[in-house]
């Protein structure tokens, strides 16, 4: 009988020590819990960022790609105007020489009918 107090208290004590070191490990994985919780959130935090960079460097480059866009647009309506300008002065040279054509006709015609009338 003494033997079997002797194992009952042994079972206590240890039964004690098991509830002691449970007690600790929930209070551990309390602690663990929070930090855990504190990462994700910094994680979220880090992530908002990297996508505001992401976009404003995203911004940065539509910007940058509108502007060269514009500046083409810009240098090929230059180019359609310098052509439109050239056809319409090409389109004077072109009307002088058929005045000149036909004022160099009519000298021709006028020394043909003076020869003509002198022959």
């Amino acid at each position: 009988m003494e033997n079997l107090v002797k194992n009952l208290d042994e079972i206590i004590t240890k039964l004690h020590k098991l509830k002691e070191e449970n007690r600790r490990l929930r209070s551990e994985n309390k602690k663990m819990e929070v930090q855990l919780s504190n990462l994700k959130v910094e994680a979220d935090q880090y992530k908002s960022q990297y996508l505001n960079i992401t976009n404003q460097r995203e911004d940065k480059a539509q910007i940058k790609f509108n502007s060269v866009v514009s500046q083409q647009d810009i240098r090929s309506d230059n180019s359609n105007t310098i052509m439109t300008s050239n056809i319409d002065g090409m389109e004077e040279v072109k009307h002088q020489l058929d005045v000149f054509i036909e004022d160099i006709d009519q000298c021709i015609q006028i020394i043909q009918a003076r020869n003509n009338a002198t022959g």
